[in-house]
């Protein structure tokens, strides 16, 4: 197998993994390849039930939030950034640790005091905090201000 690039120690893993599995299989010619969807014989396969599975633990709660972040006029940055950070899919330090990429440790860059999880990067830290109430102020939303916000300056 070529690759792109070079593979990362844990693709690694993964690839001898799936060489083993599919060193001892042997392709039978005679048969054409089908696909088989288990997931609901009784309705067939629908590619929006495929989504809500693959989406995991978002659930249909969810679908009118993402629904929403794909109407609003904003940046297509914007947009995608809002719908990786509901996703938990930010590479903060927690994710990248997660995936094995090194980093020094798993506090905030920030402030330095909690690890450095997308809510805490994006909503808890001090920091952070400061940045949304200057945007608030910038559009002119006056809004209420939760307990834990003053914890930081006590």
């Amino acid at each position: 197998m070529e690759w792109r690039r070079n593979l990362f120690d844990w693709e690694q893993t993964h690839l001898k993994k799936l060489l083993e599995e599919v060193h001892n299989l042997c392709p039978i010619l005679e048969k054409v390849d089908r696909s088989i969807w288990i997931k609901d014989l009784s309705h067939g396969y629908s590619v929006s039930l495929a989504y809500r599975i693959l989406r995991g633990g978002w659930g249909d709660d969810w679908s009118g939030m993402f629904n929403f972040f794909w109407r609003i006029k904003a940046l297509p940055s914007a947009q995608l950034t809002a719908w990786r950070l509901l996703g938990n899919k930010i590479a903060t330090k927690v994710n990248l640790l997660r995936c094995r990429v090194a980093v020094r440790n798993g506090l905030c860059s920030f402030c330095g005091e909690k690890e450095e999880e997308y809510f805490h990067l994006f909503f808890d830290c001090r920091l952070s905090w400061l940045t949304w109430n200057i945007c608030y102020a910038w559009l002119g939303i006056m809004t209420v201000v939760p307990f834990h916000a003053f914890s930081h300056f006590l």
